[in-house]
């Protein structure tokens, strides 16, 4: 039995043939001649029928990636941020720590202080010293110095020229019953003209002393040391006066322990 190949259109789909009347001439094969376009037409078909399984596979692949990675993002925001708390406590306990260990440090060394003062005043005290807090103070009454030798003669001790001590009010008033009146205290302004400064490093501001009326003057612009010129009229402060550093007057040291 014969059978009629059908001759494809020319440019058209590979897939569809015509027969003798459309395309106006056949070709006489064997019997097996169908069977390649079939297979060529199955094969269109099965691509065309696999693609949207492809596709929601693919999707549902990318949906499932997709909701994998925000959870893995979202448990390490979760660390992470309890790691921040976590290194945020460590630092507070530790600040915790220090401070209670500062404070009980500073107590001690408190202590220590204490005791030591407690330790030497006995032996101060026999030598003229008087106490007042954890400072010890002494006027040398009988003694004239100028300024540099009276500020030598306190290092000599382990002090120097009063001026810590000073700020106590009830020191400031025993000076003067002790027969200090005119002695040399640790205040100048050797450094920096009109820069009055301390022996302990203070400035002149304080409760218990003040330069005295129309003082400093620098007369003839040597005057750069300053002793204790009298009492105030309410007997509260000590009054200042600023003089030549040459002159020799008593001094009252100081030893802070």
């Amino acid at each position: 039995m014969m059978y009629e190949l059908p001759i494809r259109k020319p440019d058209s789909n590979p897939y569809e043939y015509c027969g003798t009347d459309e395309c106006g001439s056949s070709v006489a094969i064997g019997s097996n001649a169908p069977t390649d376009v079939m297979k060529d037409s199955s094969l269109g078909e099965m691509r065309g029928k696999s693609s949207p399984v492809v596709l929601r596979t693919v999707t549902v692949i990318l949906v499932i990636s997709n909701t994998a990675l925000i959870a893995l993002f979202v448990v390490i925001y979760i660390n992470y941020e309890q790691h921040k708390l976590d290194v945020y406590q460590d630092i507070q306990s530790a600040k915790d720590l220090i401070n209670l260990n500062a404070e009980d440090s500073l107590n001690k060394l408190q202590q220590i202080q204490a005791n030591i003062v407690d330790g030497v005043s006995p032996l101060y005290s026999s030598l003229g010293w008087i106490r007042s807090g954890h400072l010890f103070y002494k006027c040398f009454a009988d003694v004239n110095a100028n300024y540099s030798t009276a500020y030598s003669d306190c290092q000599n001790y382990w002090g120097r020229l009063a001026s810590k001590v000073l700020r106590v009010p009830m020191v400031a008033k025993n000076i003067l019953k002790n027969k200090c009146r005119g002695a040399w205290i640790g205040f100048d302004d050797l450094q920096t003209e009109g820069d009055w400064i301390w022996s302990d490093g203070g400035v002149m501001e304080n409760i218990t002393t003040e330069w005295a009326q129309n003082e400093p003057n620098d007369l003839d612009g040597q005057e750069d040391c300053a002793h204790i010129s009298s009492l105030s009229r309410d007997a509260e402060k000590l009054l200042l006066n600023d003089i030549n550093c040459a002159r020799k007057f008593t001094y009252i040291c100081e030893i802070e322990i």
